[in-house]
């Protein structure tokens, strides 16, 4: 019974639930509303479907006010009732357009659907039945293909039967509407376009000839913009949009592709064209060549390079060019550059070796010109050009006339100089014979391959020499005459040489007219080192000194009695400024330490002691009193040693070795203390405030020594430093909770009932940078109290 009753409760729940969904009104109408040409409205709706008409009427062709487009849209009414509510819905679908819809053939019926609508509707008992209600749908988006709206109303009547009637409908055009119409239109005049595009794009490779090598970097360049114009036309957003593929009434795709095949030829031939274009170059240069227009067949054969650089035949034919004409320093170029070439054509190869020679023999017919004319230098010259350039030829041995030339060159200049001397020597010009004689001899030992004998030099010299001799005599005596002492000993000493060398007929007073000039030539010297001394410049005295022994010696000028005196004189001099010089380098070295003792520089002060000391050492004989300076060094000793060993403790503290320069430094106050070194107005810093003088590193250190040592109130000192120099907290966490334990301990055991928070208060005067401190030192008490 039980499963009977609850079968019978489902299925009254099911009916209920059928009746509350079931569909009590539905009606379906087709509307339509014609879009026409108003001319002059002010409604932005109208507007845009003014100029859509315009736009569809210019190409149909139709007068624009002729030109109509049928709206429709089918209307779609629905109501339904759940429980006390009535559902109405309305729905506007199935869209379509007919009339003029096409732009140049193109259907547009896609971008004439209207934007936004609204519409109005009224709710009856029954069609002419009791009104129920009105409904008015605002101006909102109307969506393709399907727009629906729900209007609900609340009717407590039990009944089943409604009819509702919308009033007025509107549909509106607006921006939107126009954008999507002006895109469309702008795609299909792109199509259109591009026809015409194409056309131009095939007229203009009608007219290239890929053979026309000259302007092949112009016709590229077109080649490579019609390509990019074809990419563009081809990745044009018209294909997609429009769907070419299934309407292309233009045939533009065919089209397309035959421009881009027809491109694609030609860039064919272009290729091959270019793979070819040095041998079309030197074709036309060759042309040129055989018809005497050298100037523009050089230019051809150049631009045959520009795209073979290697290519032989045009390189031989520029440096048969140049030397036809008479460019040689040119041609010599040019052919240098050939024969760089790496797989030289062996035919090229010969024909460059016989042009080889033809550029040799220029330059040896040139020398050989010169030979004639005497010209030997010029000669020279252009065998040398010759030589040089037949060497840069690989594989190519240079003329034998190039030495031949040489040789008769180089004897020629030889001859120059022998018969000059000898033409000055018939005029008994000495000096002058003298030189060229000179010369010739020294030319032919400088060229002895070329000039094997220099017998006519060396007799013509012989008998310039004894002309010499007796004239050098003769110039010493006047110029001894006139005390020209040194251009006497210079004569004298020509003479004496000349002697030995040549049969000249001795003059007897020689050797003592050389001794007298040489004597007085020394007393001048010393008299220039005198000189030196009053200019302190004693380098040069005891140089001139030296040199002057050495001289009397060699001279045997040791008896002369006022040779003796001046250079005992000067010895005196020399010395005594000395003396002076090391008395006053004495003074000045004294002077710098005491300076260095005012500025309490003691280090430096002990090193200038010992180098003044040093100076009476080196300088014993000039009796300089060295107490200034013994005295100073003594007292110097103690505080430089304070001073040294504290740069070893700072040396220590920049190598992080902060044990060893505690342990230093203590050793150092001891130091201080036992020598009374405040006396020297040095300042000895405590230990704690040395630390703080330094890097904050060894104020770290610091604190933990202090810790060590149990000086704790010394370690609070370091760790307040620290914080005055606004160290970051973080850095001295360690230190701060291993002086705060310790701290805590203390003040334990000092005071067991000692309050932690106003201990901790005093020591930090509540200052958060000490925190790990505060932290730490309250923890710790809480511990052990």
């Amino acid at each position: 019974m039980k499963r009977i009753c609850l079968l019978l409760l489902l299925l009254g729940c099911w009916v209920n639930t059928q009746a509350q969904t079931q569909i009590i009104y539905q009606s379906t109408e087709t509307k339509s509303w014609l879009l026409s040409y108003m001319q002059n409205s002010g409604e932005e709706s109208q507007r845009v479907i003014n100029e859509m008409l315009e736009a569809i009427s210019t190409y149909i062709p139709k007068p624009v006010y002729q030109t109509k487009i049928t709206f429709n849209v089918e209307e779609n009414i629905r109501i339904t009732r759940d429980r006390n509510v009535v559902n109405m819905f309305v729905a506007h679908q199935n869209i379509s357009l007919n009339g003029d819809v096409f732009y140049k053939g193109f259907d547009m019926t896609d971008v004439i659907i209207p934007t936004k609508y609204d519409f109005a509707a009224s709710l009856y008992r029954s069609k002419g039945g009791e009104f129920l209600a009105n409904f008015t749908q605002q101006k909102s988006n109307f969506v393709v293909p399907y727009s629906e709206v729900l209007f609900k109303y609340n009717d407590t009547a039990a009944v089943s039967s409604y009819y509702l009637v919308l009033t007025s409908t509107t549909f509106y055009y607006d921006n939107n509407s126009r954008t999507r119409f002006r895109d469309k239109v702008t795609l299909i005049d792109q199509y259109y376009l591009a026809e015409n595009d194409l056309k131009k794009i095939d007229a203009q490779l009608n007219n290239i000839d890929p053979d026309a090598f000259e302007v092949i970097n112009s016709t590229q360049e077109y080649l490579n913009n019609a390509r990019k114009s074809l990419d563009n036309i081809s990745g044009a957003a018209f294909w997609q949009a429009l769907r070419i593929e299934n309407y292309d009434p233009i045939k533009l795709y065919p089209r397309l592709y035959a421009v881009n095949a027809h491109c694609r030829d030609l860039q064919t031939q272009l290729s091959y064209t270019q793979s070819v274009i040095h041998q079309l170059y030197y074709d036309k240069a060759l042309k040129l060549y055989n018809s005497k227009k050298l100037n523009d067949a050089r230019i051809n054969f150049e631009k045959s390079l520009s795209y073979s650089p290697m290519y032989g035949p045009s390189q031989y034919y520029l440096v048969l060019i140049a030397f036809e004409e008479k460019r040689l320093d040119d041609a010599k170029l040019q052919m240098k550059k050939l024969f760089s070439f790496k797989d030289l054509d062996n035919q090229i190869r010969d024909a460059a070796y016989q042009l080889c020679k033809a550029i040799e023999w220029t330059d040896i017919n040139t020398a050989a010109g010169y030979l004639n004319e005497s010209k030997y230098g010029d000669a020279l010259t252009s065998a040398q050009k010759a030589e040089d350039f037949c060497k840069s030829i690989p594989a190519y041995t240079c003329n034998d006339t190039i030495e031949l030339i040489r040789k008769d060159a180089h004897y020629g200049l030889y001859n120059q100089y022998v018969v000059k001397a000898q033409q000055n020597f018939t005029l008994k010009k000495y000096d002058d014979a003298e030189r060229d004689a000179n010369l010739a001899v020294e030319y032919q030992k400088a060229h002895t391959a070329y000039v094997p004998d220099n017998k006519a030099a060396l007799e013509i010299y012989s008998k310039v020499m004894v002309e010499q001799y007796s004239i050098a005599v003769k110039r010493g005596q006047d110029y001894m005459e006139t005390k020209d002492y040194r251009a006497a000993f210079n004569q004298f000493s020509k003479a004496t040489e000349l002697e030995s060398g040549f049969p000249v007929r001795k003059d007897r007073q020689l050797p003592n007219l050389l001794k007298s000039s040489k004597t007085e030539v020394l007393l001048l010297d010393l008299k220039d080192a005198e000189k030196a001394v009053g200019q302190n410049d004693l380098t040069r005295a005891r140089e001139i000194l030296r040199n002057v022994i050495e001289e009397q010696k060699a001279y045997d000028l040791l008896t002369i009695t006022r040779l003796n005196n001046s250079i005992e004189s000067l010895k005196k001099s020399i010395f005594s400024q000395e003396c002076e010089n090391a008395q006053k380098l004495y003074d000045e070295q004294i002077s710098d330490a005491n300076g260095l003792v005012e500025s309490k520089d003691f280090i430096a002060a002990e090193t200038n002691f010992q180098e003044a000391l040093k100076t009476t050492q080196n300088n014993r004989d000039c009796g300089i009193n060295a107490d200034l300076s013994i005295n100073g060094k003594k007292s110097m000793e103690k505080p430089a040693q304070y001073q040294r060993t504290l740069n070893k403790i700072k040396d220590y503290i920049s190598s992080s070795l902060y044990e060893k320069a505690i342990t230093e430094y203590n050793l150092l106050t001891a130091y201080y203390t036992n020598n009374l070194l405040n006396a020297y107005g040095i300042t000895h810093l405590p230990l704690h405030e040395f630390i703080c003088a330094n890097r904050f590193e060894f104020s770290l250190y610091g604190i933990t020594y202090m810790i060590n040592t149990n000086e704790l109130d010394l370690g609070l000192y370091l760790l307040r430093h620290l914080r005055t120099i606004n160290l970051a907290a973080k850095i001295t966490l360690s230190q701060q909770t291993s002086l705060a334990r310790s701290l805590a301990l203390r003040d334990f055991k000092a005071d067991p009932s000692v309050n932690g928070k106003l201990k901790v208060a005093e020591y930090t005067l509540n200052d958060k940078w000490y925190k790990y401190f505060t932290k730490e030192y309250l923890k710790q008490l809480k511990k052990i109290q």
